[in-house]
């Protein structure tokens, strides 16, 4: 299972793929050869930390700063065991993963020989929820790809979200039209966006366009892609424009990790 070596600056990443190749010799001559490429999957596993699921059946709950109310954002008293959670988020981020790109994205009860990359749901406050900042440098100079998605920082975030609702206006048209608590597709959805963003930094992408510039100096068009992590927590949710590759992004995956031998023009 395909896990990139470390990266020597100026040198080309190693290929993703073998050469097998077949001879049929009549003492040292080769009377027949054949020649196959094997493309090598990137995999990444999905898993969950201890004590992570305890977090979707507790209650979160937010208290107006204005008028002492309260009110429950989000509560799964029947969420689903450490596996399927796991196993949803991992087929979920497979789907929004570009095509044609030889990533397998496995959730915790999948055998995998070797090493591989790891996106791992937690409740250690890592930056950010983010990967840790030796994983985020470009381009993969670490042999190890680890990703994290913090879902202590998910309810930090969802309640910093809901008090800006008491004096932002767009915000507040977002909260009065989700339901609370919120529904777990939801939050699925949150967490499924978070981990396509973590793996990709896992992948060697920068939180901007490949050969772009810092996420501040973007176009405010252009921040609604996977790569761009300040777009906004309902886009997370899946309640508004939903974040998109960008060209560059989708064409770097593909030239690293290739599904298949592209045919010569």
């Amino acid at each position: 299972r395909r896990q990139f070596p470390a990266v020597t600056v100026n040198q080309p990443v190693p290929p993703p793929f073998y050469t097998a190749v077949a001879m049929i010799k009549d003492g040292n001559t080769i009377v027949s050869e054949a020649r196959k490429r094997i493309f090598v999957p990137q995999v990444v596993k999905v898993e969950m930390a201890l004590g992570t699921p305890e977090l979707f059946s507790k209650q979160l709950v937010y208290t107006n700063s204005a008028t002492g109310e309260t009110e429950v954002l989000m509560h799964v008293p029947n969420a689903p065991d450490v596996i399927t959670l796991a196993h949803t988020v991992a087929t979920n981020i497979q789907m929004r993963l570009p095509s044609e790109t030889n990533v397998r994205v496995v959730g915790p009860n999948q055998n995998v020989l070797g090493d591989c990359k790891t996106l791992t749901l937690t409740t250690t406050n890592n930056a950010a929820g983010a990967s840790k900042p030796e994983f985020m440098k470009f381009m993969n100079t670490s042999v190890k790809g680890v990703a994290y998605i913090d879902i202590g920082f998910m309810h930090k975030a969802l309640l910093a979200s809901r008090h800006k609702a008491e004096t932002d206006a767009v915000s507040k048209n977002f909260w009065d039209a989700l339901p609370r608590p919120i529904a777990l597709n939801n939050i699925v959805n949150y967490i499924v966006f978070g981990g396509t963003h973590e793996t990709g930094h896992t992948m060697g992408l920068f939180a901007e366009e490949l050969g772009g510039v810092g996420w501040h100096y973007i176009d405010e068009a252009d921040k609604a892609h996977i790569m761009y992590p300040r777009f906004g927590i309902f886009k997370y949710l899946g309640l508004d424009t939903q974040p998109t590759w960008k060209t560059l992004d989708e064409e770097y995956l593909r030239f690293i990790l290739p599904a298949a031998e592209k045919e010569k023009p």
